[in-house]
């Protein structure tokens, strides 16, 4: 997978666990692209490994505007949080986010608020992400499940009309939205994200390659798991290695 820049890749560390996504046993196509999301690929081997770090759900929200609606949506599994800001009944149609992940939080996407004066923005957590509920169960770590999220919100709101936009792991789930046509969507943005599991592991590993030796090992481990699992602390250096080189530069 891509690396989500934002805090996050395809598997994050939340509240104290592993998130991954997966799929059901059969490989499934949606709009001729071929998601490959067992939980084996995003959580097994470097894809997953490399993208764990350690990083806080919550961003400090110091100067981010006040919601000007907040709600709980149900979906399966338990209840989203959604933030609304600016006038959904305004000229302009609706922009909803999808943040990357999973794991991550809406707070990726506070820089866009300002544009609340133009049109409505529309900000949710995902299920086990951010304030949304979190019940840990893999049952609902699935791309259709996630991108049900997104009608679940749009339906809550009442809005016929709405552009969507995913970041990172939030763009495959778009995707899979976009790929069933709803009447209500307008447009498409797809900002980072990774339409190709198998092409984004291999990338992945190619990156993990070029670390030194030991710290490579330490991803690699930790991505097999059982008890040849680094620790944390030496996850964390080997993890904190591949950002630098490969992302914060």
């Amino acid at each position: 997978f891509d690396l989500d820049v934002a805090g996050s890749g395809a598997c994050s560390s939340h509240r104290g666990r592993s998130i991954a996504v997966r799929q059901d046993v059969r490989r499934r196509r949606t709009g001729g692209l071929c998601m490959l999301m067992s939980r084996r690929t995003l959580i097994g081997g470097a894809v997953a490994a490399a993208a764990l770090v350690s990083r806080k759900v919550y961003a400090a929200e110091a100067g981010v505007p006040a919601a000007d609606r907040e709600l709980r949506v149900p979906v399966k599994g338990g209840s989203l949080y959604v933030r609304v800001n600016g006038d959904l009944a305004g000229p302009r149609t609706p922009l909803m986010l999808v943040h990357g992940g999973p794991g991550a939080a809406l707070w990726q996407f506070f820089p866009t608020l300002p544009l609340a004066t133009d049109r409505a923005i529309i900000l949710y957590d995902q299920l086990d992400s951010g304030r949304s509920d979190a019940p840990g169960d893999p049952r609902n770590w699935t791309v259709d499940r996630f991108a049900d999220e997104i009608e679940a919100v749009r339906s809550s709101l009442g809005i016929e009309r709405f552009h969507l936009l995913g970041h990172s792991w939030g763009g495959i789930v778009a995707n899979r939205y976009a790929a069933r046509r709803p009447a209500a969507l307008r447009s498409l943005i797809l900002q980072g994200a990774p339409l190709s599991a198998r092409r984004g592991e291999a990338s992945i590993r190619a990156l993990v390659a070029q670390l030194p030796p030991a710290e490579a090992a330490a991803i690699a481990a930790r991505g097999r798991g059982g008890a040849a699992a680094p620790d944390d602390a030496a996850y964390q250096k080997a993890s904190g290695a591949f950002m630098r080189k490969h992302i914060h530069r």
